[in-house]
């Protein structure tokens, strides 16, 4: 609910109007936390950070873990400062921060006698026969201490909406009510629908340069997004490339890495979760943004800079380095520079593997803009401009499904150093 008392009201009048709409069924696994005090989801994580608003499916919210809390540790309630230890607390007393009010609960305190009244509410509530039935559905939970502190009223149903490009929907009202439901043992819920949105994900990923509406460059693991195309699979080649590192000794703690033009840096948490000095370059400051965001990467763990331009500059060794479909950019004058500059530049930076793949000429979008480019031709290309003393072919990538089955299945290299 809005805190603004007019904006209260006219909310309340919104919807009491939803009652003349007919409700539809959706099940409560497909739900996803939406909007707080009466804003919406993806502004209220740009303006908070509030992670219980990033994301997060009905079933795993703080609404549901408070109610399962205290239903295995009943002395919960009687004890404040245990409360307030509690990710719904957390998130009610982040909204009372930022907005002034949780549900017109202002103190502390407030917050915890709100927190009792909502476990009570669900207690009362009976669970009516299961049903895939509107019509069998009864009156929704309903609680005259929560109706008078902001909820909506008892008789409404909960407000939805459908998440463009998924199979999912996200709350506008009645986060409560729906806990309680999906608590109780319903797997389905009637809901009244709103309308359609994107999420602050979803907006956030439409804003990468590499990929084209509903697509993921590299595996972005949350629900709103299962539906949306994946462009490379990664756990191939980072499956190839471990095998080799294993077989050659170079898996210990402390190796540095670098990945050029990394995306949203899956490669870049891979590494760094075995205990890699980790850095991802890439130009596109809205793609690292989705590793930070996903990956739960630092701001720290990526540099936004052009390839060319960091190679001009830097003078570090990298142990590891990957350089994974960039370098036919260059042969094909999509970047600044040749790719025999880029090897060689590549080559002087690497301390002991540089694992490359890049676009060949059995792809259909490559047949006449690298007619040459098969894994024999890369093999001798890396060989003649890298400072190399083995190159050594791994396989095949598997991203040559769906839309792109007449491209990619690229050969991934590992090169190594003498």
């Amino acid at each position: 609910m809005p805190h603004n008392l007019i904006e209260r009201i006219k909310y309340r009048v919104f919807l009491k109007s939803l009652r003349f709409r007919s409700p539809i069924n959706i099940p409560l696994d497909k739900i996803l936390v939406g909007q707080q005090n009466g804003t919406p989801s993806q502004n209220w994580f740009r303006q908070t950070g509030d992670k219980s608003r990033f994301s997060t499916l009905l079933q795993d919210s703080p609404y549901v873990l408070f109610l399962r809390e205290v239903d295995s540790w009943p002395s919960l309630l009687d004890d404040d400062a245990a409360l307030q230890k509690t990710s719904y607390y957390k998130m009610a007393d982040l909204c009372r921060v930022y907005a002034g009010t949780f549900f017109n609960l202002t103190t502390p305190q407030e917050i915890c006698q709100g927190m009792r009244q909502y476990y009570r509410l669900y207690r009362k509530f009976d669970l009516y026969s299961q049903t895939e039935s509107i019509e069998d559905y009864k009156k929704p939970p309903s609680n005259s201490y929560l109706e008078s502190h902001g909820h909506s009223a008892a008789e409404c149903f909960p407000v939805v909406n459908k998440i463009i490009d998924s199979d999912m929907y996200e709350v506008e009202d009645g986060h409560h009510r729906l806990a309680i439901m999906l608590m109780k043992g319903y797997k389905i819920t009637p809901v009244i629908l709103r309308g359609k949105k994107r999420t602050f994900i979803q907006e956030e990923l439409l804003r990468v340069n590499q990929t084209v509406g509903p697509e993921l460059y590299q595996p972005v693991p949350l629900p709103e997004v299962q539906t949306w195309t994946l462009v490379r699979n990664c756990q191939d080649r980072f499956t190839m490339m471990m095998q080799f590192l294993k077989q050659k000794q170079l898996t210990t703690n402390d190796l540095s890495f670098l990945d050029c033009a990394c995306s949203y840096g899956w490669f870049v948490k891979q590494f760094k979760n075995i205990g890699f000095n980790v850095i991802g370059l890439d130009k596109d400051i809205n793609a690292t943004k989705i590793g930070q965001l996903v990956y739960a990467l630092e701001e720290s763990d990526f540099q936004n800079v052009r390839l060319e331009k960091f190679l001009s500059i830097n003078k570090s060794k990298f142990d590891i380095v990957l350089c994974l479909s960039i370098l036919h950019h260059y042969a094909i004058n999509k970047e600044d520079g040749s790719p025999e500059d880029i090897l060689r530049s590549l080559t002087k930076i690497t301390g002991k593997v540089l694992f490359i793949d890049t676009g060949q000429s059995h792809e259909q979008w490559l047949q006449k803009t690298l007619p040459l480019w098969n894994p024999a031709f890369i093999h001798s290309f890396l060989l003649k401009h890298g400072d190399f003393a083995e190159v050594v072919p791994l396989g095949l990538d598997k991203d040559n499904v769906g839309k792109f089955r007449d491209n990619y299945g690229r050969t991934l290299f590992a090169c190594l150093k003498g």
